[in-house]
């Protein structure tokens, strides 16, 4: 298992990456979007818009971070058995 890897190989954990990143993205738009879509187009009024946004975004970035473990880890486990 220690060997070198064949293109093809290579060329699949490529596919798998880019997947993951493009799949993790979209998620952190709609997550977002869900999130703070009522204080950026509804104008929700009080104090709270900022405190708000930066939640959606962290809300986001975690979305992110689990959707790319999830392919690049823990799928490719439960494949192997």
């Amino acid at each position: 298992m220690g060997g070198p890897h064949s293109q093809n190989d290579r060329d699949a954990f490529t596919v798998e990456i880019v997947f993951a990143v493009v799949t993790g993205g979209l998620l952190a738009v709609v997550l977002f979007f869900a999130l703070a879509g009522p204080v950026l187009f509804g104008g929700l009024g009080g104090g709270h818009e900022a405190t708000w946004v930066r939640t959606a975004g962290a809300v986001a970035a975690a979305g992110f971070l689990l959707r790319v473990c999830q392919v690049l880890w823990w799928q490719p486990r439960k494949r192997r058995g």
